[in-house]
């Protein structure tokens, strides 16, 4: 019974240590758990954690779970600038980001003359359909003041429940009135696509401005180009100025669209550089062949930068504006429990080429240069020129509205594309 007994428990321990042998084989990275080096560092933390949790002067302050979450923030933060410990508001923030959805009162805000102010208001939502206006400043929420509030502040004020119950009091300038509205928090799906027009002229030019590359960008931009091809587009205007990036598969079914399928858009290579991950095009044999104009800026960055190279590496776009950010790395998302998680550069990116955009950014193939003031002014001039005219404009932000000379260079050079295309062939004799 015993020698039973002592096989059975000899069997038991080989059938683990194989199943932990073989998971060591399938993911190396298990090995850390047997190193050395890995416990003497937790222990080492840990005795700082419990020295400052029993020794600080102040008690408030070094409270177990606290120290934990500033030692992840620090050991993030250390490692680059795209590199973060996110905490729970800062990892919901970023799945709404990417997944262009929340729950709140359907406004984007922004900060004008020293106020929190009203800029984009989302069709169907709580705040348009009660009559809130691009413009209005809040200056209370629920009864409680809000004015010194940052936008951050009255993002998170202004989100909720669903079904919940929201009071938003604003002041609207040019009627030196004040409005208070009542209205219910709902789900909220927001549009990366912000404005889609084509010329009412002979050129049939395009424009398409995306604010940023979220899971259903891809779709979003191939319905608008479908709306611009019914209305006879003959050339288009990708704007994506100001835009911080996104989820990198939505970024290659962008440019995808332009670019014949089975082609490259951008590959990425992480610590082993022997290690290349692809991404190409597929558009369904689709490939969208008028000619193109991408406008970039100093604030365009990442997914915009994979999508502006490829496209310029092909020669699809011409590319006008300013060189772009230069972030040319990968961050992988890495969730932890209790909704927390990790944003961490595992790659770096490369273009059809072979080259990197990372710290040296895409550089235009026609450069148009406007300053910080002139881009402000023009960011006020979008959101706001769309319900005042010129004089009222005037009026209420102390400026004229002005030409977007980055803008004005794109349809220049589509102007000018088209009719070399349709000039009649000089043949010599």
């Amino acid at each position: 019974m015993r020698r039973s007994r002592s096989f059975f428990l000899l069997s038991l321990l080989l059938i683990v240590l194989c199943q932990v042998g073989m998971l060591l084989i399938v993911r190396p990275y298990y090995r850390e758990l047997f190193s050395a080096a890995y416990w003497r560092s937790l222990v080492r933390v840990g005795e700082v954690m419990r020295l400052v949790h029993r020794n600080f002067v102040t008690g408030d302050a070094v409270a177990y779970p606290t120290l934990t979450e500033n030692a992840l923030r620090a050991i993030m933060a250390d490692l680059d600038d795209y590199s973060q410990y996110m905490d729970k508001q800062s990892f919901a923030q970023f799945s709404m980001e990417s997944d262009q959805h929340y729950v709140g009162i359907g406004v984007e805000i922004q900060w004008v003359d020293f106020r929190v102010t009203i800029g984009e208001i989302f069709t169907g939502s709580p705040a348009g359909e009660a009559g809130i206006q691009s413009g209005d400043q809040i200056i209370s929420v629920d009864g409680e003041n809000t004015e010194a509030s940052s936008v951050n502040e009255m993002s998170n004020v202004l989100r909720g429940q669903a079904g919940t119950d929201v009071t938003v009091t604003v002041y609207r300038p040019l009627e030196d009135q004040t409005y208070t509205f009542t209205f219910p928090r709902k789900p909220i799906d927001f549009p990366s696509i912000r404005k889609v027009e084509v010329s009412d002229d002979d050129w049939k030019l395009g424009y398409v401005r995306l604010v940023q590359f979220g899971r259903r960008s891809a779709a979003e931009f191939v319905e608008a180009l479908n709306t611009l091809e019914e209305q006879g587009v003959r050339g288009l205007v990708f704007d994506l100025r100001n835009n911080p990036g996104g989820v990198l598969p939505i970024a290659v079914d962008i440019a995808g669209q332009f670019i014949e399928d089975g082609k490259m858009v951008v590959s990425t290579r992480g610590r082993d550089q022997d290690i290349v991950t692809s991404a190409y095009a597929d558009n369904g044999g689709n490939t969208r062949d008028y000619p193109i104009v991408v406008l970039i800026n100093e604030y365009s960055a990442s997914a915009s930068e994979i999508v502006a190279g490829a496209l310029q590496d092909y020669g699809r776009a011409i590319i006008v504006g300013q060189t772009s950010v230069g972030k040319g790395t990968v961050q992988s998302i890495y969730q932890l429990g209790d909704e927390v998680g990790l944003r961490m550069t595992t790659a770096k990116y490369y273009l059809p080429s072979g080259r990197t955009i990372h710290q040296s950014g895409v550089k235009p193939d026609v450069a148009v240069d406007i300053s910080e003031a002139e881009r402000l002014k023009l960011f006020t001039q979008r959101n706001h020129l769309r319900y005042l005219d010129d004089v009222a404009f005037e009026k209420r932000f102390g400026f004229q509205p002005i030409q977007d000379a980055q803008l004005e260079a794109a349809y220049s050079l589509l102007r000018g594309i088209l009719a070399f295309r349709r000039a009649p062939a000089v043949v010599s004799r």
